[in-house]
């Protein structure tokens, strides 16, 4: 196997990336005029890999095939989708290779989901995820087994087609860097933006979901009793997720797109791997578009700190909302 290598020019800078804001930084000119030329395939990818997702979704957690887009069999799209990507790798591999590697990547995510489908099935036969999700212990399992499945063809083409590895960064990384959230905010370190995070966005959060189901969890002492379990399934929901999109996609992304452009296209598929695909009141257009504007502050995360320990930990915090209204309620 030749190993590609990324041109040291596309590398980003976190200096650079921190003194701008979510959005301005969209301006910034983070990017290399190659980087720029890709703007366009990349919307296309970004297409297939939900076309994809979207034939696939449920059946990656051991439900049946679903229908969509007027009755079109799950399996068909799936299958244009994977097809598109894998064509799109190969036409642009002398030409374009930061964009083939990418496209690469986005194939072997939708090949991990067809794994850890088979993998559901295979731990909980005629079952499938409603088995598996009637207790913590099983959810716990249902994530890591999603995440080991679907992150095994990822780590091939992370290990096989990237020798410069510096844009993935998997371990814990530091929360000392300082950063900025928008154009004109005083730079804070990424340990106060946690807190801050977890006061005016997470509490908030799970404040609304036990509004939404009368506070019944707070008021009968389950939410007490459980919690341990409800954290548990928070980190192990976020690990998988983070892993996947921050930890390995991302990565092939900003390779192909520059840091800022190559966040902000992680943070919209991110946001349609929830579109109809996750609990009803988030099975919304809208809804997914917040999760994926949302999680470009994980992304962002990522690349400053050099880690993926504070996207996981916000990430859980936004869980423990969720699951103690949909989990713990029931």
């Amino acid at each position: 196997m030749t190993y590609l290598k990324t041109p040291s020019a596309s590398r980003p800078e976190p200096a650079g990336l921190a003194a701008e804001g979510m959005l301005s930084m969209l301006s910034a000119g983070l990017e290399s005029a190659s980087q720029r030329s890709n703007r366009l395939a990349a919307c296309l990818l970004m297409l297939l890999t939900w076309l994809g997702f979207t034939g696939i979704s449920g059946a990656h957690l051991g439900r049946a095939w679903p229908t969509a887009f007027g009755g079109v069999p799950g399996p068909v799209m799936f299958s244009l989708g994977l097809a598109g990507l894998l064509a799109t790798s190969a036409l642009l591999w002398s030409r374009r290779p930061a964009l083939a590697r990418l496209s690469l990547m986005l194939g072997a995510y939708l090949i991990g989901n067809l794994l850890s489908g088979m993998a559901h099935q295979w731990l909980d036969p005629g079952r499938g995820l409603p088995g598996l999700n009637a207790t913590a212990s099983g959810f716990i399992l249902s994530r890591l087994t999603y995440v080991t499945a679907t992150a095994l063809p990822m780590w091939l083409v992370y290990r096989l087609v990237f020798s410069d590895r510096s844009l993935f960064h998997l371990g814990i990384g530091r929360w000392s860097p300082l950063t900025r959230l928008g154009r004109k905010d005083r730079p804070r370190p990424w340990s106060t933006i946690l807190a801050g995070f977890a006061l005016f966005v997470a509490l908030p959060v799970f404040v609304w979901m036990q509004y939404q189901v009368d506070f019944g969890p707070w008021h009968s002492g389950r939410l007490l009793a459980l919690a341990v379990p409800l954290l548990l399934m928070a980190l192990a929901n976020a690990f998988a997720e983070e892993f996947l999109f921050r930890g390995m996609m991302q990565g092939a992304s900003v390779n192909a797109l520059g840091v800022a452009w190559g966040i902000w296209m992680v943070g919209l598929l991110f946001g349609l791997h929830h579109y109809n695909a996750s609990f009803e009141s988030l099975a919304s257009l809208p809804a997914a578009v917040m999760l994926g504007v949302g999680s470009v502050l994980f992304a962002k995360s990522v690349i400053e700190t050099r880690g993926l320990a504070w996207a996981v930990c916000s990430h859980a915090m936004i869980n423990v909302g969720l699951f103690s209204a949909y989990y713990v309620a029931s």
